[in-house]
């Protein structure tokens, strides 16, 4: 009968292999929201006359859930939602609120190059003899 050596060892490797692809995922998304936030920031319709809701557009680091990886960018103001979506789409908005989108055109503006990032940071992980 064949005797199979090794396989602590090849555990330790896998485990260490699915940390790596994990974190150059992580990487890769929060670059990402970095990317979506700077073009919401940079090519938005409305005027803000205060600075407050273009300086409100933050990326946050991304969340780890199960095998998901949650990118988000959030505009911390309260009335942003008025804003992207129009009052009359948001409860308690004001409904004479025009749509201003900031946030889902830089979205899609940003998609394909974050696509791009993503599966450049998979395929350059490489399989290392430790």
């Amino acid at each position: 009968m064949a005797k199979v050596t090794g396989m602590a060892e090849l555990k330790r490797n896998l485990a260490l292999f699915k940390i790596e692809t994990k974190m150059s995922v992580v990487g890769a998304v929060f670059h990402g929201t970095i990317l979506i936030q700077n073009e919401a920031k940079t090519n938005h319709p409305y005027t803000d006359r205060t600075g407050l809701l273009t300086n409100s557009i933050q990326a946050v680091q991304p969340k780890i859930k199960g095998n998901k990886i949650e990118g988000e960018v959030v505009a911390g103001m309260g009335y942003a939602a008025d804003v992207e979506l129009g009052g009359e789409k948001v409860e308690g908005g004001n409904p004479n609120r025009r749509a201003y989108p900031f946030m889902f055109p830089a979205l899609e503006k940003m998609s394909q190059p974050i696509n791009r990032g993503v599966m450049s940071a998979i395929k350059q992980i490489r399989w290392v003899e430790r």
